[in-house]
């Protein structure tokens, strides 16, 4: 996951920071999305699922 990236800003500076899969969540993983780590916390990436 380190090709996408997740932009944080602390109000002035605005930085990308890379994904990382939450292995401890690996388990919520479907075919549409796949828990992920971002700076700001636990999060989910998401895209359209084709079935």
């Amino acid at each position: 996951m380190a090709g996408i990236r997740y932009w944080t800003c602390d109000g002035l500076n605005e930085r990308p920071h890379a994904l990382r899969l939450d292995e401890d969540r690996i388990g919520e993983a479907d075919e549409a999305w796949v828990p992920v780590l971002t700076p700001d916390g636990p999060g989910m990436l998401v895209w359209h699922n084709s079935d």
